[in-house]
């Protein structure tokens, strides 16, 4: 006995050693898919804190209402912190004051965001261990342990102590999973007792905001037996009017506006004789139809799709509609954006942006056509996947280009340890992410140009200088379907030479601007207002607005400062950029008098250089529209900049000002 009991003592010690591992384990892995929630002071000034979970990678996240009901007002603000330090504005998107659940989007989400993975809280088994993440009392991301001791329709009741400011955050399961919202912390006169939602319930209720697109998450389209998908406008829901329309696929509405989709399957007709007869039934159906313009498309190599434009008018009110009409490969489809004649200008490019990322059929699945093969490609790259994107290659033709031909005339024992090294090598770059960036911020394949067994692919990509590129990828066709072969030379996607033939309207044409000073060039549409004025002796301001808009909120700015008399350094320390980027902004300030507020702030490149960027709301007086503006500040050979883009709070932004700031080039020199 005096034996068994220093072993048993061992024993249990062992145990704990093994529990506390495990917590700590819990924690890691759930501890940055956890958020800090700051909202604005009530009505009394008290400042309201919580917790809660991101739930999605691009920035959707779950709390309590009662968390965030300060924020109930018209901007529906709050600030959030995440794990690493970092700090974003989220937006409500929804509250339920009956279940006591709010959903958030995280404004200019970066991506990738680390994700807190839903469990099954009604296979939950009183006893079982929990742990609780939260912030109580600005303590920021404590752990507390329990067991569930309880279970009722929609609630949990557990003995993890939850605190003020554990509200909103994750109740998880042993195996790292949510299964609970903790939403009500101990009765005053009772101690060890809390309830959390649970995940089941708080799971139904997301996802019935996101099937309605309320909350501005609007799921991508996808129509696999034809090989299309296309996103809608982000907030729009689906119009259920397919029985008054029946060769309709799918229509969404939102704004006052209707994007409806249509698909006739069978052999295509002749493009012009299809325009032909959908003018003559236009003018059948609507007594005041009236065609504004008909441009025939090239798709797939081959004049094979129009755009049309016109107007009518239907119980009083002036619309105006486009639409675009394309011959794939098993039939014809049809996208028609009608909204009221007065918006057209501000939503066209909202529904450029749904051409512009819109995927037509490539044929079978697998990588029997180039365009799958690219397809499979991209998608290796962003699941890190070594051996997809190897598969996706003809690595001998690789190698022989990177060795003058040496592959070729190697032994197979030499062959075998040249694809050795090269896959140790792509193990290398794939682990760091360097392809992976080059596609995080999306791609668009383009169609195939087939000649015989051999094709090229245009692949449109965002390269790892923020510059949006085009690259000619090469394939052949053998035994296992489609390799790549090769990848030409990027080139400036913005030219407008390689217009996107799937993207359904051709590319805007650009061209150079270079400020007289020779301090900046841009690439801006030819069609758009220019201008450009001397605000003092050593400051410059280019404006650029739509055609006829000169006037308008909407334009991009660059505000050009020529400091070589007062700064002798070519380069600035980060400190330095970073306090003469505030200056510049407080400048700024001066312009506005009703509301200035800068929502966020962070390091990042503009033109090669290192750059603060703001992101600001703002409005001159009360009669002026509320403004958010993006500013990005950098600093070269004693020249500053300040490159701006402006629009209505709340509007979509045209897509073509990330464009004409992606183009952005600092020339600016000493001499």
């Amino acid at each position: 006995m005096k034996i068994i009991a220093p072993l048993a003592l061992l024993a249990l010690a062992a145990l704990a050693a093994r529990a506390d591992e495990k917590v700590k384990a819990l924690f890691r892995k759930c501890a940055p898919a956890t958020v800090y929630v700051e909202c604005k002071p009530d009505k009394e000034g008290l400042v309201h804190l919580g917790t809660g979970s991101i739930i999605d990678a691009d920035g959707l996240i779950l709390t309590n209402r009662h968390v965030i009901a300060s924020s109930l007002d018209a901007d529906r603000e709050v600030a959030v912190y995440l794990f690493d330090g970092r700090r974003f504005n989220a937006t409500v998107l929804e509250a339920s004051e009956e279940l006591d659940l709010a959903l958030l989007r995280v404004e200019d989400s970066p991506g990738e965001l680390p994700v807190m993975e839903w469990g099954d809280s009604d296979a939950l088994e009183v006893g079982e261990d929990v742990i609780a993440i939260g912030n109580p009392d600005g303590l920021k991301w404590t752990l507390s342990t329990g067991i569930v001791s309880g279970k009722r329709e929609n609630m949990i009741q557990t003995t993890a102590p939850l605190n003020p400011g554990n509200s909103g955050g994750p109740l998880i399961s042993p195996d790292g999973k949510l299964i609970g919202v903790n939403t009500l912390s101990a009765y005053a006169d009772r101690n060890n007792i809390a309830f959390a939602r649970t995940s089941n319930v708080s799971r139904a209720w997301v996802e019935k905001i996101l099937a309605a697109g309320a909350a501005g998450v609007t799921p991508r389209y996808e129509d696999e037996a034809h090989g299309f998908s296309f996103t809608p406008p982000q907030g729009w829901t689906v119009l259920d009017d397919n029985a008054e329309n029946p060769a309709q696929e799918v229509a969404y509405q939102g704004q006052k506006s209707v994007l409806r989709v249509y698909f006739a399957a069978g052999k295509p007709r002749e493009i012009h004789d299809h325009a032909d007869e959908q003018d003559a039934v236009l003018k059948k159906q609507l007594k005041t139809y009236q065609r504004r313009s008909l441009d025939f498309l090239t798709f797939r190599g081959q004049v094979a799709a129009y755009s049309m434009t016109y107007a009518f008018a239907w119980d009083g009110v002036d619309y105006v509609s486009y639409q675009v009409v394309v011959n794939d490969n098993d039939g014809t489809w049809t996208l028609r954006f009608t909204c009221p004649s007065g918006d057209h200008a501000r939503l066209q490019p909202m529904f450029d942006a749904v051409l512009q990322g819109a995927r037509w059929s490539a044929g079978a699945a697998g990588r029997e056509t180039p365009e799958k093969t690219i397809e499979s490609w991209v998608q290796a790259i962003s699941a890190g996947d070594l051996n997809q994107f190897l598969g996706c290659l003809d690595v001998g033709a690789w190698l022989d280009d990177a060795t003058d031909g040496a592959y070729g005339k190697a032994s197979e024992d030499e062959k075998k340890a040249m694809q050795d090294r090269y896959r140790e090598v792509m193990k290398g770059v794939m682990e760091k992410g360097d392809l992976a960036r080059q596609v995080e911020q999306g791609v668009r394949i383009l169609a195939a140009q087939v000649d015989g067994e051999t094709a090229t692919v245009g692949l449109v990509s965002v390269s790892t200088t923020g510059v949006t590129v085009v690259e000619d990828f090469t394939l052949v066709h053998g035994a296992h379907g489609w390799l790549v072969t090769g990848v030409g030379e990027a080139r400036a996607y913005e030219t407008g030479a390689e217009a996107p033939e799937d993207s359904g309207k051709a590319e805007i044409k650009r061209e150079k601007y270079r400020d007289e000073a020779k301090a900046f060039s841009m690439q801006v549409p030819s069609s758009w207002s220019k201008a450009a004025k001397q605000n003092s002796p050593v400051v410059w301001l280019h404006t650029f607005s739509e055609a006829g808009a000169a006037d308008a909120v909407a334009k991009v700015a660059v505000s050009v400062m020529d400091l070589r008399k007062d700064l002798a350094q070519d380069e600035l320390s980060e400190d330095d950029l970073d306090t003469l980027s505030e200056k510049f902004v407080e400048g700024f300030k001066q312009s506005f008098q009703a509301k200035f507020s800068i929502r966020s702030k962070e390091q990042v490149e503009l033109g090669g250089l290192a750059a603060v960027r703001f992101k600001v709301h703002a409005q001159a007086d009360a009669f002026s529209p509320q403004i958010e503006t993006h500013i990005w500040f950098c600093y070269r050979n004693g020249w500053a900049y300040g490159v701006m883009s402006v629009n209505v709070k709340g509007e979509a932004q045209n897509p073509e000002f990330a464009r004409i700031i992606e183009s952005f080039k600092p020339t600016g020199k000493r001499k």
